[in-house]
């Protein structure tokens, strides 16, 4: 006659219990740490790196002109001259107040094609010439440009057609400005900025109408005859083309580029390379 023997109960032990939370805390903390990781992976890969076509800092990635949403369709009022009077005022002490009347003399510029499609967007200021005020911005947002419409820092709006000088190397180009334009001119410096100074940058970034961001002139890149300006103030796509100015309020140059793979290393082609085409 067989004997049913009843099952033995398995006891664990304290110290086993010990050992298997350890474990399960373990593994969660691995599982924790991967899903992190993985994140991380995907948000890096998912931003896009920002092309670039300055001739200066194609190799090392720049700022491209990029659409917006706000199309500064209203038209100013017609004046009989255009502004001679240059603006030249100390930021430190003026404050606010300096911002805009400097703001006064910048626009944001959106491109059209002969087709009469917006091709992207970027920034502008004024500039003084031996006769005549001309319009500053960066060559790379003028390319295959037909027209463009400047926005003042007002809202109001006027009609940009002609370029009168550009050059590929420094990525600067100058236009012609119409009589009703009514900008007063920045003045360009006469040094280099000193490095670790202030500086601030007017554009409209994304489209956005002219936005201020502050920094520093963190020093001065050498290539061939141009020493460009290395500055940390924020700027993105739109900001092609606006002033970056030191502390007396004169422009040391013009917005061009970024370094993608840098952190905020910012590229101006300087105010003797303006000068320089103004010359010609």
């Amino acid at each position: 006659m067989a004997v049913k023997r009843p099952k033995k109960e398995r006891h664990v032990s304290m110290d086993g219990k010990r050992r298997l939370f350890g474990i399960a805390v373990i593994l969660s903390l691995v599982f924790s740490i991967t899903a992190l990781v993985l994140s991380v992976i995907s948000f890096a890969g998912g931003r896009k790196n920002i092309e670039d076509t300055s001739a200066a800092s194609r190799q090392d990635g720049g700022i491209y002109p990029q659409q917006d949403t706000d199309n500064g369709k209203s038209d100013a009022k017609k004046t009989d001259t255009i502004k001679t009077d240059t603006i030249k005022t100390d930021m430190e002490e003026g404050g606010e107040t300096d911002i805009g009347v400097l703001a006064a003399s910048v626009v944001k510029l959106e491109v059209y094609d002969r087709n009469g499609g917006r091709t992207g967007t970027g920034s502008g200021f004024a500039v003084l010439t031996e006769n005549e005020t001309v319009l500053v911005t960066a060559r790379h947002v003028v390319v295959n440009m037909d027209y463009m419409t400047a926005t003042r820092d007002d809202g109001t709006s006027f009609r940009i057609e002609k370029i009168n000088y550009e050059d590929e190397e420094t990525d600067i180009a100058v236009c012609a400005l119409p009589a009703e334009a009514g900008l007063t001119p920045l003045i360009l410096s006469e040094a280099l900025p000193e490095r670790g100074s202030e500086v601030t940058v007017i554009g409209s970034q994304f489209g956005i109408l002219n936005l201020v961001t502050k920094g520093t002139a963190c020093g001065i890149w050498e290539v061939g005859d141009t020493s460009w300006v290395l500055f940390t103030a924020p700027v993105s796509g739109g900001s092609s083309g606006g002033p970056v100015i030191v502390s007396d309020g004169t422009v040391a140059g013009v917005v061009t580029g970024t370094y993608e793979k840098a952190q905020n290393l910012n590229l101006a082609a300087p105010a003797e390379a303006i000068r320089e085409l103004l010359g010609k």
